[in-house]
């Protein structure tokens, strides 16, 4: 009896926010439209607009891929300045990663009246 009560009101309570999403759904549609905007249109710009967005994700991984061939290249070409440069690169992480770790710490414990 307990398990139906309580799949019962899980039910109820589905249905409600079903019946809620709808409503604002249908609030959503109707401000579109008196917007001047079809959902139609809606959907059409928004399509458009993710085609885009696909097409500069497509291009940004491009230039990535191509710069780090160029970079691989280099790399092998002459190892010994790409391993300096990498150690270089660690070395300067490194260091402004320390120096932010110990400008939180003192401000973390700072102990003046300001």
């Amino acid at each position: 009896m307990a398990q139906h009560n309580i799949a019962e009101d899980a039910r109820e309570a589905v249905e409600d926010q079903i019946a809620q999403l709808r409503d604002q759904l249908h609030a959503i549609t109707q401000s579109l439209h008196d917007h001047g905007i079809g959902i139609e249109e809606f959907r059409e710009e928004a399509q458009e607009l993710a085609d885009g967005a696909a097409r500069n994700v497509r291009r940004a991984a491009d230039f990535a891929q191509d710069e780090a061939k160029a970079v691989a290249r280099v790399a092998r070409r002459n190892p010994a300045g790409a391993g300096t440069a990498l150690t270089l690169a660690a070395a300067i992480g490194f260091g402004i990663g320390y120096a932010v770790c110990q400008l939180q710490y003192e401000n973390a414990h700072s102990r003046h009246w300001w």
